[in-house]
Parts: structure tokens; sequence; C-alpha cells
């Protein structure tokens, strides 16, 4: 199905007909390639309380029922109360209504899911303008000495456009992986994410112990050792490497700020049809080269103080690392204990 379309509500609450009513609509608009399904919530409820409602519905679509103290309804967004949530083809949550949602609504939503619900590679740039996300990246961003004009003549832009694709890469490294693993585990979402915290722990441990990330260095050296002379005499694997860090960094910082941008973006496209995993690759490509223009920016502010930028530079440059790897530590593990009490713990224990 390209995408599941669930009414939950309490026994006896007047959205259950509601629910009906906007349903039958928008299944004769959308047809069989959406699912429809119905769960009845609420402390104490009984199978008997859904009788009246049952013969109503005639079969039209699955009606479902909790647990008597509402586990299953607990850990969905609406919680123990009427609402609608619309869950795409790679298993996300896009949509979210409480009491019911117009079948105009539903259709819309459903189609927006096809195209990752609305997840936009421009919030990237919003991690920088207006939001400040971005901006404890500044640390790593100043740079450690004058650039100097290169010896060999370069393309126009190899500077500009060097940063932008270094950058990218190291964004990509990050968001590959978080692309594949939502095309395929969408429903197991919160053991990705655990992962994902050990992932970051272990990157912050190295950088905080050996002031790099072995992985990401590894990386940068073996694309900045095949790139042109000229560019590798110019661009030394220092500099290559900090732009291949900050994107990867803003990988990261993009993925708490917006969990969901890569994998619905991306994963949820790729899943919704052929065409979408056609412009799948190519919505990845444009994000990672939003992600190296992003870093850009931060790169340019870092130089605005010329002489005084290259001082914070050349002291901090030993320091920076290791107190951003110590700070990543704290997030991976405070994000890893949240996920064992709550959704890892609710899916495996309910």
């Amino acid at each position: 199905h390209d995408a599941l379309v669930l009414g939950v509500f309490t026994s006896g609450s007047p959205n259950a007909e509601q629910q009906k009513r906007d349903f039958d609509n928008a299944s004769e608009r959308l047809g069989d390639k959406v699912a429809f399904a119905q769960i009845a919530t609420g402390l104490g409820v009984q199978p008997t309380d859904l009788d009246y409602y049952a013969e109503i519905m005639n079969g039209s679509w699955p009606l479902l029922i909790d647990e008597s103290k509402g586990e299953v309804a607990d850990q969905l967004p609406t919680r123990i109360a009427d609402g609608v949530i619309i869950i795409d083809s790679a298993g996300f949550i896009s949509s979210i209504s409480a009491g019911s949602m117009s079948d105009q609504r539903i259709v819309e939503s459903v189609e927006k899911s096809k195209t990752g619900s609305d997840q936009s590679m421009l919030n990237l740039l919003s991690l920088l303008i207006p939001s400040f996300i971005a901006l404890p990246l500044l640390l790593l961003s100043f740079p450690r000495k004058r650039t100097e004009v290169p010896e060999t003549a370069l393309p126009p832009g190899a500077g500009l456009g060097g940063t932008v694709l270094a950058a990218g890469v190291g964004f990509a490294a990050w968001s590959i992986p978080i692309a594949i693993l939502s095309f395929f585990t969408g429903s197991y979402w919160s053991f990705v994410e655990f992962l994902l915290m050990v992932w970051l722990g272990w990157q912050g441990l190295s950088l905080a112990i050996h002031g790099e990330v072995h992985e990401i260095q590894f990386i940068a050296k073996n694309i900045h050792k095949r790139l042109p002379e000229s560019y590798r005499k110019w661009r030394l694997l220092p500099d290559f490497s900090r732009d291949v860090i900050l994107g990867h960094w803003l990988a990261w910082l993009s993925w708490f700020a917006f969990p969901l941008m890569i994998p619905q973006g991306i994963g949820s496209l790729a899943s919704a049809s052929l065409t979408g995993m056609i412009l799948a690759p190519l919505s990845l490509i444009a994000h990672c080269l939003i992600a190296g223009l992003a870093v850009l920016l931060l790169r340019s502010i870092a130089t605005i103080m010329g002489p005084i930028s290259r001082l914070i530079g050349m002291l901090g440059h030993k320091e920076a690392p290791r107190l951003w790897g110590c700070l990543l530590i704290g997030m991976a593990l405070w994000w890893a204990i949240w996920l064992l009490v709550g959704p890892i713990n609710n899916t495996l224990f309910i």
C-alpha cells in the first residue's frame, strides 16, 4: 500500500462515525492503493463496546481494539484520544489530526507522503538562519592560516566548489546509510536510532581522545589523494579533512533538528514508487550539495575577522574538537537512555 490511514477513537466517541464518513469519501478517491483501519481505545475498553459501531462499518476496513489500559494508543502521537494518523509506505508517520480528518486533507496528505511529506532539503540552511543550531560548528570552522593564491592555475571556483563538495562527502557519509536503512526498517526505527547513538558516542569518544573521527578521516584521505596534484598542493589534507568533517557534523545536527528529513524525504520517496526510486538518489545528491553550501557559509562567516579568526583557529585547533567530542558523548548517552526507557521499551514489552 502507498499509505495507511489509521483512525483512533475512544469508546462512545462521536468521532468514530465522523472518521468513518471521512474514510468512506477518501477511499472512493484513493482506491485500493491506500489502506484504512480504525482502533478503539480507552481505559477498560471492551469488545462489547464496539458492537454497534461494527454493525455500522459492515467490514469496510479492519476494526481493532486496544489493550484494556490503552497501551497501544499510548505509543501513538494521539495518545489515548481521538485522532487520525497517516503512515507512509516506509512506515513513518507523515500527518496527524486530532478528532478526525476531512477526506480532502486525507487525499492531500497521502499524496504528500509519496514525495517526502514536505521534508525540504532547504531545512539545512535554516540550521544557520534563523535557528542558529549549527553555530557551534563555528568553533571548528575558524581558519588556521591565510589562504594563498595557488601557484598553479586552477579552474575558476575551485576553492569554493572544493569546500562544497568536500562537505557534501561528509554529509553523504552519514546520510547514505540512513537513507538505505529507512527504506527497509521504518517499522523498527527506534532500534536504528539507538544504533545511531552508539555510532555518535563512538565518534565523540574518538574525537575526545584522538582529536579526529577515524572513519571520516579515512574517507577524506582516500578522496584527497585522488584529486589533481595541483589542487592537493594548494588544498592540503588537514584543510580538506576539516571540510569533510564539518559536513558530517552538519548531518548529525540536521538529524537532531529534523529527525525525518532523510528517512522520510529520501527513504519514503524511494519506497513510494518506481519513479520515487529514481528520484531518491538525485534528491540525496541535492541534499549533500545544500549541506556543502551551508558549510561554505559557515567557513565564510568564520573568516570575517581576518587575522583574529586565524588566531582563534590556531589557538583552539586542538581543544575545540575534543570539547565537541565530549559534548557529543553526553548527547549520545542522553538520547540512548531516552530510547531505551521510551520507544524501545514500549516496542519490546507492550
